[in-house]
């Protein structure tokens, strides 16, 4: 029931890769939460919809924030894009990685039979 050395490696890429996620996905989503309540306070026209819709039907929109709001929609749509496409291809790897992972359990698995 020995890997090989593919496999050792791999399953200790794994084990690193797992300690860095454990490290870092706390403090990015502690971060994003942070800076989802400093705009939610400090400028609720970027991030809130109901805000800007109250603007609008009160006429208190100047045209500086229309303007800055139009500028900056595509920047967020296409960092939304870029996300999204990060989002799927750590998805596929992940999925790759862990069918990598299944072949060797299987292999060991079915050694461990003869």
């Amino acid at each position: 029931m020995s890997l090989t050395e593919q496999q050792q490696t791999f399953i200790q890429r794994r084990r690193k890769s797992l300690v860095v996620c454990r490290i870092l996905v706390l403090p990015v989503l502690v971060t994003l939460l942070a800076l989802i309540a400093v705009m939610w306070l400090q400028v609720p026209q970027f991030i809130n919809p109901f805000v800007v819709f109250r603007m609008i039907e009160a006429n208190t929109l100047d045209a500086t924030s229309a303007m800055t709001m139009a500028a900056v929609l595509p920047v967020v749509v296409l960092l939304l894009m870029f996300v999204l496409v990060f989002c799927l291809t750590l998805a596929y790897e992940l999925c790759r990685h862990e069918r990598k992972y299944l072949d060797i359990v299987a292999a060991l698995q079915s050694q461990a039979r003869t």
